[in-house]
């Protein structure tokens, strides 16, 4: 400061005691919510989305106004709700529906609280909040999550397994996915409505047969224990499960007419291949489901449930009546409650849905095996509840599984022709033409009648 400026020593006084005022409620201010995109850290709600309001938590109801705070299990905005203390209710600002995309990205440190410096509601600062516009991953973002959390297999074009493989290819060739929308009649509420359904079915232990046909080996199974089979199990376990039993009920016969002639017996060239084909169907399609993953960014249904449930989302913002009524009518206390697993969903985004796109066994099985219309109609049933098992678990929507089914077919129909040439001595086109016969649009399946389009599965087998 120039000497002509200093003032007078009671004015310096004043000036450094409001200088050191400011600097205190600055501070305070930081803490209390430190800005990242134009989300504060207090409540991880975005102040320049196109929707905002006052939130006080109701859940829609009117006269149990519930305070909004963070705990280290938070994240996506994920707020516990507690009536501890009105006074510190708030008013903060939020993302629209349209604006909500997949953000289970826990931090990869178990030390972690929500007090680090480097997370906000258990989200990276350099990452959070994911948003339409980082679908398809930016490679900074996509950086931190492979780096700093613990986003599972966070697979971009150029990964090595990937071979050269982009997104747009494959997006072509399924159906897209559906997206949170401020609409009630979005197609988006018809796929979280059905999760819900699943999930009411599954707490009231209602018989397993209200929702599918499920495979005679799963016969002796409620819905319990049609989630946990498909919680964490081993890549195609299930499906090597089926080939183990049919084995042991007398196996398959391998069609030799597209093959070189080995031995009229042949081990190596029976239970070995069936065996190896089936780890090596589930690790082909694998990157390229991930890699789907992270381009599209589908939010998990527990994501959803919970900002509905918790009532950060309503009737107000365009969900439908009936999903705000069912997801508060369940009191869930965190996103996990609303799933059979206690982890909850796992930390990749959710469409394609990698266990349905696995479940190929049921495609490229008759392509290089005869089997009788009851074995194929097993096998159908097998990799259909596979995929369907992970709804009623509450972690896919339908639209996941039946893109994943129908992605694992196309995947087959690429690669497997030339695997089975170069490893076997297969006819590369005659096992391409029987793979192009045997597909079809998974959404024509009905495995209580085991048809598909209405036409008996023996049938088509045939053709």
């Amino acid at each position: 400061m120039a000497p002509e400026d200093q003032g007078s020593a009671p004015q310096l006084k004043a000036m450094a005691f409001g200088m050191t005022w400011a600097v205190f409620v600055a501070s305070a201010m930081m803490m209390s919510s430190f800005q990242v995109h134009g989300y504060s850290e207090d409540s991880g709600i975005s102040s320049s989305s196109p929707k905002s309001r006052s939130i006080e938590g109701n859940g829609g109801r009117l006269g149990s106004s519930r305070v909004l705070t963070l705990t280290s299990a938070s994240y996506d905005a994920h707020l516990s709700l507690t009536k501890d203390d009105p006074s510190k209710s708030t008013s903060i600002q939020r993302r629209s529906l349209d604006e909500i995309r997949f953000n289970k990205c826990p931090p990869a440190d178990p030390s972690f609280h929500t007090e680090s410096k480097d997370y906000v509601p258990g989200v990276h600062k350099g990452i959070y909040p994911l948003l339409p516009v980082d679908y398809p991953l930016p490679a900074a973002k996509a950086a931190v999550l492979k780096t700093q959390t613990l986003g599972d297999s966070v697979i971009v074009p150029g990964d090595h397994q990937l071979f050269g493989a982009l997104p747009d290819e494959w997006l072509s060739r399924v159906k897209p996915p559906t997206y949170p929308q401020a609409d009630p009649n979005a197609p988006f509420w018809r796929e979280l409505r059905s999760v819900i359904r699943s999930q009411k079915k599954r707490r009231s232990s209602d018989p397993p047969s209200d929702l599918s046909r499920w495979p005679d080996t799963w016969s002796s199974f409620d819905l319990e224990d049609i989630a946990a089979a498909v919680d964490a199990e081993y890549p195609a376990s299930l499906q090597q499960s089926l080939i183990m039993q049919t084995f042991a009920d007398g196996g398959f016969q391998m069609d030799k007419s597209i093959v070189e002639f080995r031995s009229v017996r042949d081990f190596i060239g029976n239970q070995v291949r069936i065996a190896a084909l089936n780890t090596w169907a589930f690790d082909v399609v694998a990157p390229i489901s991930f890699m789907l993953k992270w381009h599209t960014g589908v939010p998990r249904p527990e994501e959803m449930a919970w900002l509905i449930g918790s009532g950060q989302y309503g009737i107000d913002d365009g969900v439908p009546q009936d999903i705000v009524d069912d997801l508060v009518a369940m009191n869930l206390t965190k996103a996990e409650d609303f799933t059979a697993y206690k982890q909850g969903s796992p930390t990749h985004p959710s469409w394609p849905a990698m266990h349905s796109s696995g479940s190929s066994c049921s495609f490229w099985l008759p392509a290089v095996a005869k089997m009788t219309p009851e074995q194929y109609c097993e096998a159908l049933r097998v990799d259909f509840a596979v995929a369907f098992a992970r709804t009623v678990a509450g972690v896919h929507y339908p639209m996941d599984n039946y893109a994943g089914l129908n992605l694992g077919s196309k995947i087959m129909i690429e690669k497997l022709p030339g695997h089975l040439a170069e490893y076997y001595g297969y006819n590369e086109t005659a096992v391409r033409s029987r793979l192009e016969a045997l597909e079809f649009d998974w959404e024509t399946f009905d495995p209580r009648t085991c048809t598909i389009g209405g036409v008996p599965v023996g049938d088509r087998l045939l053709q």
